[in-house]
């Protein structure tokens, strides 16, 4: 079925398509103006969230710790969150995103205010269909 529909379609219209095709996996030389540095991965700082490389996502839960599941939270710490932020802090983590505004997340903030923490924070707000 195929060798057939390729017999009806004349050869100019297959070497189109053949170069088409060939043409878009092509990769191309121009670079987006977010790859401007040498090695052509690393996006410019002007590209970045706050002028950060890296960034994680940040809860700080261990376990058996949660967040509220209907029956209250069972949040970390002051201590263990403060250990956290200095361990990532260590491994050049200065980009955070918290999930939500509530106790958990209140506290990261405090710590960082008050050991000023190099830190910058996303912060998620926690959404609910219940109501």
């Amino acid at each position: 079925m195929i060798i057939e529909a390729l017999k009806r379609l004349n050869l100019v219209t297959i070497v189109t398509v053949f170069v088409l095709v060939v043409a878009g996996c092509s990769p191309g030389t121009q670079q987006s103006p977010a790859r401007a540095e040498a090695d052509g991965w690393r996006q410019a700082p002007e590209a970045l969230v706050a002028g950060e490389v890296m960034a994680i996502a940040y809860s700080g839960f261990r376990e058996g710790q949660h967040p509220d599941r209907g029956d209250g939270a069972v949040n970390p710490s002051r201590e263990e969150i403060l250990e956290d932020l200095q361990i990532l802090l260590a491994h050049d983590f200065k980009l955070i995103r918290l999930y939500d505004a509530k106790e958990n997340s209140q506290t990261t903030l405090e710590l960082i205010d008050e050991h000023d923490l190099p830190i910058k924070v996303l912060l998620g707000i926690g959404l609910s269909l219940a109501g």
